[in-house]
């Protein structure tokens, strides 16, 4: 790692794991909080969040070759996820109580939905992320493991 654009690359990716685990610490205790906290809502979460993000890895697919995969790209994308986490925790509380009966308690299918559609953005924004940043190391390197950046994040 002797190139200074690939160090800047891969303290994104660092970066990117720290704001991701610790939204989601926080996204599971204020979903646990709103719907009587039960291992229900952490297995929901869960799921929203791994499938999203593997969706949104999915999605990373077709921006291999496209605008996408270049290191000014991978920096709006990452501010992009820095400045999302704010809106994404802030609609978690506040929308609750405008989608469902305040002190209703909710069934199991409209608490999966109002949990994926609130994850939705900054997940799939996750799991699109990672692999734009393999692209853009691997446009300046076409050797480097894929590995290496999920070994990072």
């Amino acid at each position: 790692m002797k190139n200074p654009n690939e160090r800047r690359i891969v303290a994104v990716i660092i970066t990117t794991g720290i704001a991701s685990v610790v939204t989601q610490l926080v996204l599971i205790r204020e979903f646990l909080s709103q719907f009587q906290g039960n291992e229900i809502v952490i297995a929901l979460i869960l799921f929203s969040w791994l499938v999203l993000g593997g969706l949104g890895t999915r999605l990373a697919r077709s921006a291999a070759d496209s605008r996408f995969a270049t290191r000014p790209a991978l920096g709006w994308l990452s501010l992009a996820l820095a400045l999302l986490a704010t809106p994404t925790l802030v609609a978690a509380r506040l929308l609750r109580d405008l989608v469902f009966t305040h002190g209703a308690s909710v069934g199991f299918y409209p608490t999966f939905i109002y949990i994926t559609a609130v994850a939705a953005p900054y997940a799939l924004l996750i799991g699109f992320l990672l692999p734009v940043s393999l692209f853009v190391l691997r446009s300046e390197r076409p050797d480097y493991s894929g590995t290496l950046v999920y070994i990072w994040d």
